[in-house]
């Protein structure tokens, strides 16, 4: 029996095309990442290099040897080979199965979320803007509910979803777990953003600046643009990791200090956390900005507490994230075995509201 060959790419989040491919190849399937160039260095069996039109070019030249080589295509972020999609109906047409991805602000309606009533402090209000309007990303939405055999989404940014589509645990690495640091120092509290108006920086830097006026020994160490590897050290390095403060829930950062084994504080969204049973037992301390610095506090001043939550982290990394069960979750969803889930409007209209802004 011919093995299955994945195409993963081609734009790459965070590492997560890469840990799938890491996943897929763990279960025997012939995954290859081919990815755009990533500043922060994340790996790819292809990357592909140079602007925007030298990019869509080379992408276009690989079109016929990927249409020979691969029987599954699993795109991200509403990007396929080709601008626009162009290449979906040719792949349909030669008999290909292909996956859409999702990943956050490329669905995600800032108008919805702007106005949802359980989210005071939201990434939209605080995010400068420079994401496509509205109306584009439903577009983006009913185009690839009509040619991806399967959508991959998280609840958070599903609202623009009309039919049942997969949850997916992000793929990350599984590092060994560092050592607790030792020696004498402030604690030192890590926080990685991409993008400091999405994360919620601010109220990181203020809630530092605000216990160390009453003198708790902590410091932060802010990784800003470096390369992923480099920040993998870091996170080995400090005490606790801040993830995000408005998304409503963790992202690749988390998963990464946790994999090492350090507490994670970030703000999760209660109503996304019902809809994933695997965060049932998540680790991660919950803060919202209004409540960081006093969070912050308590782990500060309880080191014991942090290298406890460190290795429940780990354990659960282990489980949760594994190679192999994160490879059988991905073919499930290849294959039409998985539960998928239904349109958000099902299990939140009662809360965040019956006008959506969105629609067929």
């Amino acid at each position: 029996m011919t093995a299955l060959r994945v195409f993963l790419g081609p734009t790459e989040y965070a590492g997560v095309v890469w840990g799938y491919r890491e996943a897929l190849r763990s279960t025997g399937v012939k995954a290859l990442a081919v990815t755009f160039h990533h500043p922060f260095g994340y790996p790819a069996d292809i990357s592909l290099r140079g602007g925007r039109y030298r990019r869509n070019l080379q992408l276009t030249l690989l079109l016929p040897w990927a249409l020979r080589t691969f029987h599954l295509f699993h795109f991200h972020g509403g990007r396929s080979l080709l601008p626009g999609g162009l290449d979906a109906p040719l792949l349909r047409a030669a008999g290909k199965k292909i996956i859409m991805q999702f990943h956050g602000c490329e669905l995600r309606p800032r108008r919805i979320v702007q106005r949802d009533p359980l989210r005071a402090v939201n990434v939209c209000q605080h995010c400068p803007g420079g994401c496509p309007p509205d109306a584009d990303k439903a577009r983006l939405a009913r185009y690839w509910e009509r040619h991806a055999d399967a959508l991959i989404c998280h609840p958070e940014f599903a609202y623009l979803l009309t039919r049942p589509y997969y949850h997916l645990p992000l793929g990350v690495a599984l590092p060994p777990p560092a050592p607790w640091p030792t020696g004498g120092g402030p604690m030192v509290v890590a926080h990685a953003p991409s993008r400091r108006a999405v994360k919620g920086t601010h109220y990181v830097l203020q809630a530092i600046a605000d216990l160390q006026r009453e003198g708790l020994p902590v410091r932060l160490q802010l990784l800003e643009g470096l390369e992923n590897i480099v920040v993998r050290r870091l996170l080995a390095a400090c005490h606790i990791v801040v993830d995000q403060l408005l998304v409503g829930w963790f992202g690749v950062l988390a998963l990464e200090a946790m994999a090492v084994g350090r507490p994670v504080i970030c703000y999760l969204d209660d109503r996304w956390a019902r809809l994933i049973p695997e965060t049932a037992d998540l680790p991660i301390v919950r803060a919202t900005p209004e409540t960081l610095k006093e969070t912050l506090a308590s782990l500060v001043q309880d080191p014991v507490r942090c290298q406890a939550l460190g290795l429940a982290g780990r354990a659960y990394i282990e489980r949760v994230y594994h190679p192999v069960r994160l490879g059988q979750a991905l073919l499930a969803i290849y294959t039409g075995t998985a539960q998928p889930c239904e349109p958000w409007r099902a299990p939140v209209r009662s809360e965040i509201g019956s006008e959506t802004g969105a629609g067929p």
